[in-house]
Order: structure tokens, then sequence, then C-alpha cells
């Protein structure tokens, strides 16, 4: 049985943001999300990729609110990630 911090419960809060996204609800969409990025930072690590896709995806919400300097981190910790992954290759 799977735990409120668990990965997939992080990987279907992700899911229903992207829907909340769709359905025009942003503040819907930014609080699962947000949700999301915190269980996957401490369950996974904050450089495991699907920390970068909630990154990606809690950015872009923020930016559809005009949130740009929130979003503006969350893009450049975004980009370093993908930098370093790409690095090691």
């Amino acid at each position: 049985m799977h735990g409120p911090k668990d990965p997939e419960v992080a990987t279907i809060l992700s899911h229903l943001g992207m829907l909340l996204r769709g359905a025009k609800d942003l503040t819907g969409a930014r609080a699962v999300l947000e949700e999301a990025l915190e269980i996957r930072d401490e369950a996974l690590g904050p450089s495991h990729p699907l920390v970068m896709t909630s990154l990606d995806e809690l950015a872009s919400v923020l930016a559809e609110q005009g949130q740009y300097a929130s979003a503006l981190p969350l893009r450049r910790r975004c980009v370093g990630l993908q930098a370093a992954q790409v690095g090691e290759m």
C-alpha cells in the first residue's frame, strides 16, 4: 500500500495537475503540482528526472498565472539539472 509521500502518488498528482491546467483551473493545478514536486524531491532526490518534470510543469502553470518571478527559479533549476545530466553522458 502506498503512503501519501510515495513517488507514485506524486505521479498521480502530476497527472491531475495537468488535467486541471487543461481545464484552466490554474490555482488547483498549482497546488497539486507543488505537492507532487515536494514528494518527488524528498522521495527521489533533487536531481531525479521526475523532479525535472515537476519543476517544468509547475513553472509552466506559474507562468500562465503571470507569476514569472516564481517560475524563473524553477526553470533555472530545471535547466541546471538538465545540463548536469548532459554533462554526465
